[in-house]
């Protein structure tokens, strides 16, 4: 499927053969990210700013989801309102989560931050693109969104490998040994 004057923004032509998988891709990944904050949320320190930062992941899950099931072809203004919390509140979060972790977990903390940095300069070169429409768009979208899901992966791998090598070496009550 390849149109010019797709969207408001873009007056050269867009080649998406395989939309529809893209729009699943996007609905699919969006729940993901919204049940993967969920599932890290037990790993942050009890504060009101870490559920704060949740909060905000479930958000922009739930915004990721929902651009794929209003493609920006068939309603841009829908897409766009619907999209772009997405395009902003990882950033407090990440940075929320990686202060809150700095003590006990800093080098996850430092990951957060280079991922929090690396998702903000991103948003800021979009929002260059009117200046300099020869910046990649489409790229620097699937950056600035693709880093969240990338830093939960990572950050679940981590958090997750670290809880079972504690519970592994956490002696049972039905066993003799002794640490």
């Amino acid at each position: 499927m390849c149109r010019k004057n797709t969207y408001i923004l873009a007056s050269y032509e867009i080649c998406s053969p395989y939309h529809l998988l893209m729009n699943w891709t996007f609905t699919i990944t969006g729940l993901v990210i919204l049940t993967g904050s969920i599932g890290l949320h037990q790993f942050w320190p009890h504060k009101q700013k870490t559920k704060i930062a949740t909060a905000l992941l479930i958000i922009f899950g739930i915004s990721y989801s929902i651009s794929g099931i209003v493609p920006a072809d068939l309603h841009f203004l829908w897409h766009t309102l619907s999209s772009f919390p997405g395009m902003i509140v990882q950033i407090p979060a990440l940075l929320i989560i990686g202060t809150s972790i700095w003590k006990a977990r800093p080098k996850l903390a430092l990951w957060t931050f280079f991922c929090s940095s690396v998702t903000t300069i991103s948003l800021l070169l979009i929002l260059l693109l009117p200046l300099f429409y020869e910046l990649p768009g489409g790229l620097l979208q699937r950056i600035l969104y693709g880093v969240v899901y990338l830093w939960m992966t990572v950050t679940a791998v981590v958090l997750w490998r670290k809880e079972y090598i504690n519970v592994k070496d956490t002696p049972s009550k039905y066993t003799s040994r002794k640490i």
